[in-house]
């Protein structure tokens, strides 16, 4: 039973994350909304998800910022701003190291072929 309690926090922290991408995240703001020590929230959330917290907030603004890039005409220092980056240059390095490719290279690439870009997210989720 205690192993589902713990999973349900975790659960209930992915979704919270999940909606504040836009925001300055920190390992502790997490862990203190979860109730948790950080240690402890860090030590279980990667246990349930694969991936610590910091590497999963990372991963998930990104690919929020695909999906933006590939469907939307919005400017690409806009879909940064609007997923937690503080510029145009730390987002294109972010998205480089995490996918390989620049924001405007996925936006010529996936644009036309979004089962390509599925694929791309599916990497990202299982590393």
């Amino acid at each position: 039973m205690r192993m589902s309690a713990v999973f349900c926090v975790i659960q209930e922290m992915v979704e919270w994350i999940d909606r504040h991408l836009d925001q300055a995240l920190s390992v502790e703001k997490i862990a203190e909304r979860s109730g948790y020590s950080v240690w402890h929230f860090q030590r279980k959330f990667v246990q349930f998800t694969g991936l610590n917290v910091y590497h999963y907030v990372r991963v998930r603004r990104v690919i929020n910022a695909t999906y933006a890039l590939v469907n939307s005409e919005k400017r690409i220092l806009e879909i940064a701003i609007d997923n937690g980056f503080n510029c145009q240059a730390s987002f294109t390095r972010t998205v480089r190291g995490i996918t390989g490719y620049t924001p405007a290279s996925i936006r010529s690439r996936f644009s036309a072929d979004r089962q390509q870009w599925l694929k791309l997210v599916e990497t990202l989720l299982n590393p």
